[in-house]
């Protein structure tokens, strides 16, 4: 395919970064949402219908909605078998358009105003709910790689798509979102939905009959939860002064949208060429100083600030949503459990600290406190609140080291780097790899390398550190690298499942993709290609 001078598009723009129909459908249903961040389509629509109480109650329906929607989903996966398989697109996409439909129609029907905003807040509440938990299933299912890539990839589109509903005109703008963006993207979504296998454990399980499993999930994964709820926070309490001036809102999500495209851009780069993990909680931990003085600034500064400020941290709450997926997805694939539960999980803590958030900046306007400006009051209460999620998720004095470093395993992400790109590294001219060449890209070396901090740990035995030097070079992700010992020591599936708190079925599912990986067939093969690593 011939790009502008002559260029092929994969040589400017390689394979890697070029957007497929699910990470295209995330990115429009984004861009979507990012116009209701400040009210529905209210960027898009005349000013002067932008009252300070009808955006207040516009988002409080929302927001209502929205909670609920996630509990919902909670309670239906787990007590309803395959509860998750009748969440229906259809149902969805109705919802968003009926949604969008009433934020337009106060336009023509004044009179009929608030009633339609709070409607317009309930359809969009639920409908965005039930197309992230769609959006959700689609990427636990797909491979670790492509799903975190979808996914950053769509945030990334996202932007574009927002950018360009500002630059054709508001009006049109408005009514292409309700009549074209979101039939566009519910068909995508459709479209990445044939390509899900229900067959998979994580769609079979039945979550009240592994409790166990379940409990130790969230046991683990709460606390990076409240780190992504407490950017959220932060975000609900902007979005709650927005409502003083609207035409800051749009301001602040095109800050924020160029915002989480650096951000996307950045990430791919460091996964296209390296091995890392992000830790959620140790981010949030670092980043807190830098939030509570910027937040302890706000008093102080004017407008301006005011602006960059609740960019920033839309920004921030945009990526840590962006890595909440893709952790909740590699949740999924780890232990087997539903997508839509444990995503369920997470929305129900991020949306109702959001919705706090809002309500507190609400709230600060109504109240009046000598001395206290409503910037102070907001900024006080907000440090605090940071303050008591730091604390909470720290751990407690009496945890043992093994449980901290198991939690910080956890809690962690996984960015295995990808494989060169066969087109990349055999193009010569126009010629094709031959499959000669494919096979050699993806066997083992004669003499395989071990990972760079193989001698600064500790191995109980040689068949463990055989392990770890396996598990790196055929690029396995920690879970699998944990059965793959199992495995070795003639562990059978029964007390692999009991050992790791998972099911069988999941047991099984990571041993046969283990294998296919390895390309081998049974344990006397891992045996035999283990012995290669010394």
């Amino acid at each position: 395919m011939e790009g502008i001078g002559g260029f092929e598009f994969n040589q400017r723009f390689p394979r890697f970064v070029t957007p497929n129909v699910a990470s295209f459908g995330y990115g429009l249903f984004l861009a979507i949402n990012a116009t209701s961040i400040w009210g529905g389509s209210f960027p898009l629509l005349p000013m002067d219908i932008q009252g300070f109480g009808l955006l207040a109650t516009f988002s409080l329906a929302q927001s209502a909605a929205f909670c609920c929607s996630f509990l919902l989903c909670v309670i239906g996966v787990y007590w309803i078998p395959q509860f998750t398989k009748h969440i229906s697109v259809i149902g969805c996409t109705l919802l968003l358009f009926l949604g969008s439909v009433s934020l337009i129609a106060p336009l023509y029907i004044p009179l009929l105003m608030l009633p339609l905003m709070i409607a317009g807040g309930v359809f969009l509440g639920v409908g965005s709910a039930g197309f992230l938990a769609l959006w959700q299933r689609v990427f636990a299912s797909q491979k670790a790689e492509q799903g975190g890539l979808d996914v950053i990839l769509g945030t990334g589109v996202s932007a574009f798509v927002y950018v360009v509903l500002h630059v054709i005109p508001l009006a049109v703008a408005a009514f292409m979102i309700a009549f074209v963006f979101v039939p566009l993207s519910a068909l995508c979504l459709i479209l990445a939905t044939r390509a899900v296998d229900f067959q998979q454990p994580m769609f079979k399980d039945e979550p009240h009959s592994n409790r166990q499993v379940y409990q130790l999930v969230l046991k683990n994964l709460w606390r990076s939860a409240l780190c992504v709820g407490g950017l959220t926070f932060l975000d609900g309490m902007t979005r709650a002064l927005a409502l003083d001036d609207p035409a800051q809102g749009g301001i602040v999500n095109l800050l924020s949208m160029g915002g989480a495209l650096v951000a996307s851009l950045t990430l791919i780069f460091l996964w296209r060429r390296s091995t890392f993990r992000f830790d959620t909680i140790l981010s949030f931990r670092t980043i807190f100083p830098l939030v509570a003085t910027s937040l302890l600034a706000l008093p102080f500064l004017g407008t301006p600030y005011l602006q960059v400020f609740s960019g920033v941290i839309h920004m921030f709450s945009t990526f840590a949503v962006m890595i909440m997926v893709i952790q909740c997805a590699q949740a999924s694939r780890d232990n087997g459990i539903d997508p839509v539960f444990i995503y369920g999980f997470f929305g129900l803590i991020v949306g109702f600290m959001q919705s706090g958030g809002f309500l507190s900046g609400y709230v600060s306007a109504l109240v009046v406190a000598p001395g206290f400006s409503q910037l102070a009051i907001i900024a006080l209460f907000s440090t605090w609140l940071l303050a008591v999620v730091l604390y909470s998720v720290r751990g407690h004095i009496q945890d043992n080291p093994s449980e901290l470093r198991e939690r910080a395993r956890v809690s962690s992400i996984e960015f295995i780097a990808f494989e060169p790109d066969t087109d990349d590294v055999m193009r010569n001219g126009h010629a094709e790899p031959s499959w000669a060449q494919l096979i050699r890209l993806r066997k083992p070396r004669e003499k395989p390398s071990e990972p760079t901090a193989a001698s600064d740990e500790h191995y109980r035995d040689r068949l463990a550190k055989q392990c770890v030097a396996l598990a790196h070079h055929f690029r396995l992700s920690t879970r699998e690298a944990e059965i793959t010992e199992f495995i070795a020591r003639g562990n059978s599936v029964a007390h692999i499942a009991k050992t790791l708190i998972i099911s069988e079925n999941t047991v099984r599912f990571h041993s046969k993709n283990i294998y296919m990986k390895l390309s081998i067939h049974k344990r006397q093969d891992l045996i035999a290609l283990l012995e290669k690593f010394v």
